[in-house]
């Protein structure tokens, strides 16, 4: 009821009804009759305005009428009601300066009572200058957090998924994690024709792309940098060479035509960057992978994107080289759980400089798995960008499980682990490697001079009825160069073939080239256990020193020619074996040289083998 209309009721009230009443011949324009004291008296005009102002100056209420409420009645339909305060108070209503209702609901987080009409968010940050903590980056992307300097999540796709992070507000500046994904390519001129490998392309201090350069008629034909495509993406780079250019020629480039969506950090609801900060070292679940496969394919999330964007945003590395005080490279966590990797094409997952890939333990806790159809024309992974051609340091597997189905076959010389170029750190420590049938790995060339590669705590487990070598280093006599001056070490390795069919075919270990140190290895279900075909045609006096080592075979495997077998071209006397023991296979070491005798008993010292 408005004002107006509760005043006149209330005049009407007041008005005296009997006969004997005081009566009015004319009454002025914006009177009423009637009495503004209580008690009896007789009638008097009124002004309106001077009764206005007395009912205003106190509660808007008519006595014995709405002493306990305020109903507001809708013109067509409805009703609102002002209650009495249920506790003591005199809370004051502001409405809004524009158009606009009361709230009488909360959406979660944010609570309103509705007996008080207090509103609240007992679940919100209070703390000064604390970080949010939302509930995934998938809710993040969202939200509008132009205002933040940082947030925390639960989760990747959900809270509690095991990817969460920690985000800084970047603005606008290109994240770390967006690499290259398209360019144009000016030509330039007067370069020499052929393919190079290695060719360096940078703008400014972000890190350099590396890739394959092929030129014809002098100019830029093609450049592949699908390796190391390089991190901070911006479609306004142009990229310059800057080291290992083809020779005779100038001024070409790479422009910048698309970048990739990173998978760690992301872009608000708004268009704020907000960019993966790692709380120590990141993992994969936090660029979207999966540990989901258990036991087909078709279920399974291919993980290879996630991987392959982790070893990238890992092997950041600053404007300044390393070996100038600067930094590169990094560790990337591999939790529990087996984890799909398929990709397409002709890509194999590449370990980036600097990289290790480690998981909890080394005894099946984490499994990074080859899917069935994964191409067997390419290396499963690389520890090194194969196309850089120059050495590359520390990419390692770590405290993990590499996994192929054991019937699923592969060209030879195809492996689970390739690499041209690793060293220094670099190798593999505490790895299973069942590789079906692929080598278990392969490492050749070495690239960048003499170095040195480890492998401690390495099994392979290789089937599928073929006959390439379990493991091998260095290239095979008839192409050139092989591992060279490089020093490796192998401590602890075994070789076990499968149990039953497919059965390996091949030998276990076969060195074409370089330095080794080999302590405690083992071998079952093989031909041979080491394989040496070092020629002095290497020009590098390679020697191999092996100690403590044996193997057999049994049931349906081949036969087990030799724990040891010199090929007839080995260069002489650069074997040194001790402690072999007897009886596991035809020969304690069968020497395939033509002025050379074989070993048929134990050794127990350093024994040096020539022809």
């Amino acid at each position: 009821m408005s004002r107006i209309v509760r005043a006149l009721a209330l005049c009407l009230a007041l008005l005296p009804l009997s006969a004997g009443a005081q009566q009015f011949n004319t009454i002025p324009s914006g009177t009423v009759i009637g009495r503004t004291a209580i008690g009896t008296g007789p009638a008097q005009p009124i002004p309106i305005s001077q009764l206005f102002n007395s009912l205003l100056t106190g509660p808007l209420s008519v006595p014995s009428v709405n002493t306990n409420s305020v109903i507001y009645k809708g013109s067509s339909s409805g009703q609102a009601t002002l209650g009495a305060q249920a506790i003591a108070g005199t809370p004051a209503i502001l409405l809004p300066n524009t158009s606009g209702t009361l709230a009488d609901n909360a959406t979660a987080p944010i609570v309103l009572n509705a007996t008080t009409g207090n509103i609240s968010c007992p679940s919100c940050l209070t703390v000064a200058n604390a970080t949010p903590v939302l509930s995934s980056r998938a809710f993040a992307l969202t939200q509008n957090l132009s205002t933040l300097a940082a947030v925390r999540t639960l989760g990747y796709a959900a809270g509690g998924d095991g990817g969460g992070a920690t985000f800084k507000n970047v603005g606008t500046a290109p994240f770390i994690d967006s690499y290259i994904t398209g360019f144009s390519i000016t030509p330039g001129s007067g370069y020499t024709n052929g393919t190079y490998y290695g060719v360096i392309f940078q703008t400014g201090s972000k890190p350099f792309s590396v890739g394959v350069v092929v030129i014809s008629s002098g100019a830029v034909a093609s450049v592949d940098i699908s390796y190391t495509p390089g991190n901070q993406c911006s479609t306004t780079d142009v990229l310059t060479i800057v080291g290992n250019a083809p020779p005779g020629g100038s001024n070409a480039s790479i422009t910048v035509t698309s970048c990739s969506t990173p998978l760690a950090s992301f872009t608000d609801s708004v268009g704020t960057h907000f960019q993966f900060v790692p709380d120590g070292f990141p993992n994969v679940l936090q660029f979207s992978a999966k540990g989901d496969w258990n036991g087909t394919d078709g279920s399974a999330t291919d993980n290879f994107s996630a991987f392959q964007a982790a070893s990238w945003f890992a092997g950041f590395k600053s404007s300044t080289s390393f070996d100038s005080g600067g930094y590169w490279g990094g560790r990337v966590i591999v939790p529990s759980g087996s984890f799909m990797l398929c990709g397409t094409g002709l890509k194999s997952f590449i370990v980036q400089q600097g990289v290790s890939f480690e998981g909890p333990n080394p005894a099946g806790a984490a499994t990074i798995r080859m899917c069935d159809a994964f191409n067997s024309t390419v290396h499963f992974s690389e520890l090194c960008d194969p196309n850089w051609h120059f050495a590359c340091m520390g990419s390692a597997f770590r405290n993990i499980d590499l996994y192929a189905s054991r019937n699923v076959t592969a060209g030879l010389s195809i492996a689970m682990v390739h690499s041209n170029a690793t060293q220094d750190t670099g190798g593999l420590y505490g790895v299973y490697i069942y590789s079906g049938g692929r080598s278990c790995t392969f490492f050749e060339k070495g690239y960048g001079g003499a170095a040195n590669v480890t492998f401690e705590n390495v099994h392979c487990h290789p089937s599928g009825g073929v006959s390439q070598p379990a493991m091998k280093f260095g290239n095979s006599v008839a192409s050139g160069l092989n591992y060279g001056t490089t020093m490796i070490k192998l401590n602890t390795v075994d070789v076990n073939g499968a149990s039953s069919a497919p059965y390996h075919q091949g030998p276990g270990i076969v060195l074409n080239g370089g330095f080794y140190s080999i302590e405690n290895m083992h071998c079952e279900e093989t031909a041979n256990c080491l394989y040496v075909q070092i020629p002095s045609s290497t020009g590098n006096g390679d020697i191999v020193r092996v100690h403590n080592i044996n193997g057999g075979s049994s049931g349906g495997a081949p036969a087990c020619t030799g724990v040891i077998v010199l090929d007839g071209t080995n260069n002489a006397g650069n074997l040194i074996v001790g402690q072999v023991p007897a009886g596991s296979c035809a020969h304690v070491v069968q020497n395939g040289q033509s002025l050379g005798t074989s070993r048929d008993t134990a050794i127990t010292t350093d024994v040096t083998f020539n022809p």
